[in-house]
């Protein structure tokens, strides 16, 4: 029979999914980038393998991308008997929502404390940052096996079990085959090694070696996977080759109320505390591994390795993790003081409130309500274009020729390939693409400018059949319509208020 806390623990991550699918379904559509990895998926779906060379991206272009994501959504959707939009919305909440389950037992292993731990889950699924509800991407399940291959190895590092070691090795794996990201947690192993070498503290069996034959692997793995784009790319590889114009959407400069919005306050605080103390004072070494995690997830941030939104996401689950030693540290504080001596002469007239419940009681309230309305304006704040926009794309699915170039801004790229099965100039995947500067300054003066025969040639650079102007790209741009507009060149096809369709007719001699 299940404990009172398991039974709590089920229902807290119940009540996440629940409130997830709630915010999820509520908002129409995925938000823009998740089409490029549905339309990915559907095509393992029915070809079962990825495809690599794709027709309609940037008027078709070759790209790599690490597919166990794609093939373990794909698994999943011929399970749901449901549309695959309904299910990626289903498939990445569950995964997000799994990630309080590893953040649970990790919390357990390092405190042995239940309490600890469930407030550790609380925290890892109403984190603001992971509200992402309509989102459809590899983020999740790289934040799944990431911290899932933590977990064993910190299990590893205190019991010394090869079965930890094995799990470890296996989890890493599949982390290699879902993101880059499993570099962080490698340099994150190797810093813990190279800082209880400085201090002479006692390592776990393996640890270096582990440590050090995982990072050859990596390196290896991904020479040889993305060998190509390497070449292709140079040193703009590690960047994704976002163009210059775009980069600040990707690496914001450092804000710390948006840090405490994403993260949360009372985590954030308490992780700081948590640090200093475990930095200067005490050392545990499962805590000593995460924080060195943490501080690399830090430096590749500030020199913008890693998007913003990627590395609060790590923070916000270490702060989480961390809190289960904090709220241990508060129970042993207690403990210390004369309070607790009190309390045990008061247990037999049953007035003395005991301080476990009261702080458990307060710590709950605070927060959920710190952290779950945050989290919600996150959800409702996620760039998703709207159902007149979609329609306005599937429209031009049945209304135009097959091998069409569609003009759309960058978000809509993936929007055309998806809806349209047509080609377009421009979307959000940069990799291996030679004239992405060029491609940004294009696109923006075919919106601006106000010379016809400047918009003409553009058009005819990319070979352009269809111009769509949205709702969405009025705004960005502060445009009513097109300036170049004539009847002889541009003909209006497609007019629902908000978003319009014109087909170009004209070329330069």
């Amino acid at each position: 029979m299940l404990s009172r806390k398991k039974i709590l623990l089920i229902v807290i991550l119940f009540l996440a999914l629940a409130v997830r699918l709630f915010l999820a379904f509520n908002t129409p559509n995925l938000t823009y980038e998740s089409y490029y990895h549905l339309r990915h998926t559907e095509n393992i779906m029915e070809n079962f393998l990825p495809s690599f060379e794709d027709d309609l991206s940037y008027g078709g272009r070759y790209l790599k991308f690490l597919p166990f994501f794609h093939y373990f959504s794909a698994a999943l959707m011929f399970i749901i008997p449901l549309s695959n939009e309904i299910a990626a919305k289903i498939i990445n909440n569950l995964l997000f929502v799994l990630i309080g389950l590893v953040v649970y037992f990790t919390a357990k292993r390092i405190t042995k404390n239940e309490n600890a731990a469930l407030f550790s889950t609380l925290i890892a699924v109403l984190l603001p940052v992971s509200y992402l509800t309509n989102y459809f991407g590899p983020l999740p399940l790289t934040l799944l096996l990431f911290f899932l291959s933590m977990f064993f190895f910190i299990n590893f590092n205190s019991i010394s079990k090869r079965k930890e070691m094995y799990w470890f090795l296996i989890t890493l794996f599949l982390l290699f085959l879902t993101s880059s990201l499993a570099g962080l947690l490698i340099l994150g192993i190797l810093f813990y090694v190279l800082l209880s070498k400085i201090e002479e503290k006692r390592l776990g069996t393996g640890d270096l070696e582990l440590g050090i034959s995982s990072l050859l692997f990596f390196l290896w793995w991904e020479f040889i996977f993305f060998k190509e784009t390497l070449l292709s790319s140079g040193i703009s590889f590690i960047w994704q080759n976002i163009p210059s114009q775009l980069i600040s959407q990707y690496y914001p400069e450092f804000n710390i109320i948006q840090t405490l919005i994403l993260v949360g306050f009372i985590p954030f605080i308490a992780g700081l505390y948590l640090i200093y103390n475990s930095l200067f004072k005490e050392r545990n070494r499962s805590i000593l591994l995460i924080i060195c995690v943490a501080i690399i997830n830090g430096i590749l941030a500030w020199f913008e390795l890693i998007p913003f939104l990627t590395t609060m996401s790590f923070l916000g689950i270490i702060l989480a993790i961390l809190f289960a030693p904090f709220y241990q540290s508060l129970l042993e504080f207690y403990n210390k003081t004369k309070v607790s001596n009190i309390e045990v002469k008061a247990k037999k007239i049953k007035k003395f409130v005991k301080f476990n419940n009261y702080l458990n009681l307060t710590l709950s309230i605070v927060l959920i309500i710190s952290l779950l309305i945050p989290a919600v304006m996150f959800a409702y704040g996620q760039e998703i274009p709207s159902s007149a926009e979609v329609e306005t794309f599937q429209w031009l699915k049945e209304n135009s020729a097959e091998g069409s170039v569609i003009f759309g801004n960058v978000e809509e790229g993936n929007l055309i390939s998806y809806y349209s099965e047509r080609k377009n100039i421009m979307d959000l995947e940069f990799g291996m693409v030679e004239d992405v500067e060029q491609r940004v300054e294009d696109l923006k003066s075919l919106y601006i400018t106000n010379f016809q025969t400047l918009a003409i040639g553009i058009a005819n650079d990319y070979s352009v059949d269809y111009l769509v102007l949205t709702n969405s790209a009025r705004e960005e741009y502060d445009i009513d319509n097109f300036n170049y507009l004539s009847a002889g060149c541009f003909e209006l096809l497609y007019n629902n208020e908000e978003n319009k369709v014109y087909k170009s007719k004209c070329t330069l001699s």
